[in-house]
């Protein structure tokens, strides 16, 4: 008697668990239907929520289509593919642990929010990887830490390399704007259409969003900041190792740089696919990795339009959007990536005759800052300096100079293996 007496309260219990089981998961209803996630701690987890249709076939180099409705509650419990992407460089310390599931159908988001969440702010995080890797859910992305600190996360997937960014005239002849390329960026901006419209169901608030990105992301956060069709569908930025660099012209060759329909072009003839009809028709794997082995170079398009003009200028035009800024940079960000180091000179005195000859009466403030011993010291910090140093600068003093709260970090904590590796404080080392 007591045997089953003891089953029966097993049992019970049991069932109880599975009970609570099955009410922890928690569901949310936004315009587009209802979703399903995971409830971990006090936190609630969405991912893989399509935030667009897939962008395949006739779609394939169009702008982003908002997502249709379901019925029912569709899972948002794993995350959804990455966007077609070459293969990690063998070696490299940011190659993913795992490989990555890729499909062209791969415009979506997660979601972390504190299970009581009510108007709480919005963190949208834009991933690096040079405009040509990366995904919103790797690892380093996890939004748990900073949702457990009152904030709801959002990470996104957007088109990547040639899938993303490829100009080309007969895309713009047929786009009732006359324009191509930038379709990354529209994603990002169509994400950022989605948090208007949905966040408020996880408890955040829509009219307190901070845009952020590092690397490639910081590159997308600043071309953000230029254009007019993202204005007002975020209230802050944060620009963690951004780079602003000269953005190829649509149509026009600008200090030769060939024009971004022109790259189009040539890439066609590199990879030996003529006309839209056959490109869209290609595997998208076979196509992203043949770019780029022609070198196809994915950027941002001054088209007038998405980007109306040159970023720089914007910025010393006051231009862009007013919102308070975050920008920075690290303190070993070439060691890392130091396949952007210049030729190095010869030896010290070479060195210093090379500043002399580009400064002028400026060398003697160049080579106190970054002296001729140690030299490879001096190198990695000049082009740190050059790229981001100047960028995280330029765009606090853009900021401030139309009445914007802005601030400039520099980051320099490391930790002993990176330490030992001679990497320091190095690229993306200061995501948490």
């Amino acid at each position: 008697m007591n045997r089953f007496i003891r089953a029966a309260s097993l049992l019970g219990l049991l069932g109880s668990l599975l009970s609570v089981s099955a009410q922890a998961a928690p569901e949310v209803q936004i315009p587009a239907g209802k979703l399903r996630g995971e409830q971990i701690g006090e936190l609630q987890v969405y991912r893989g929520i399509p935030y667009a249709q897939p962008p395949v076939k006739t779609l394939r180099w169009q702008p982003p289509v908002p997502v249709a409705a379901w019925e029912g509650v569709r899972e948002a419990t794993e995350f959804g593919p990455a966007c077609h992407q070459p293969p990690s460089r063998p070696g490299s310390i940011y190659a993913p642990a795992e490989a990555k599931k890729m499909s062209e159908d791969c415009l979506s988001l997660n979601v972390w929010a504190p299970a009581d969440a009510k108007d709480a702010p919005v963190f949208v995080w834009i991933h690096g990887g040079s405009l040509v890797a990366g995904s919103g859910s790797e690892t380093l992305y996890d939004g748990a830490a900073l949702a457990a600190r009152g904030l709801v996360v959002v990470t996104i997937n957007y088109r990547l390399g040639v899938l993303g960014y490829l100009a080309h005239p007969q895309l713009s002849e047929e786009s009732p704007d006359g324009i191509s390329g930038n379709y990354g960026l529209l994603d990002q901006i169509e994400a950022l259409h989605w948090v208007q419209r949905s966040i408020a169901a996880f408890g955040g608030d829509s009219d307190n969003v901070t845009v952020a990105g590092e690397s490639a992301g910081a590159l997308s956060v600043m071309y953000l900041l230029t254009s007019p069709k993202a204005r007002g569908l975020f209230h802050r930025a944060v620009v963690q190792s951004g780079y602003l660099v000269s953005t190829p012209m649509l149509k026009d060759t600008r200090h030769g740089t060939l024009s971004m329909e022109e790259q189009g072009l040539a890439l066609s003839r590199n990879i030996e696919v003529r006309g839209l009809v056959r490109l869209r028709a290609m595997d998208p794997q076979e196509l992203v990795v043949k770019s780029a082995m022609a070198g196809f170079l994915p950027m941002g398009t001054v088209d007038g339009q998405l980007i109306p003009a040159q970023p720089t200028d914007i910025f010393e035009r006051g231009e862009q959007a007013p919102v308070p800024l975050l920008a920075g940079f690290n303190e070993g960000e070439v060691r890392s990536l130091r396949f952007l180091l210049p030729p190095p000179p010869a030896n010290a005195a070479s060195y210093e005759a090379a500043l002399r000859e580009r400064y002028g009466d400026l060398a003697d403030a160049m080579l106190q800052h970054y002296p001729a011993e140690p030299m490879g010291e001096s190198m990695l910090a000049t082009t740190r300096d050059a790229l981001y140093g100047w960028t995280a600068e330029r765009l606090v003093r853009a900021q401030t100079a139309i009445g914007q709260t802005a601030f400039l970090y520099f980051f320099n904590h490391s930790y002993p293996s990176a330490d030992a590796a001679g990497l320091h404080a190095f690229h993306a080392s200061e995501i948490p």
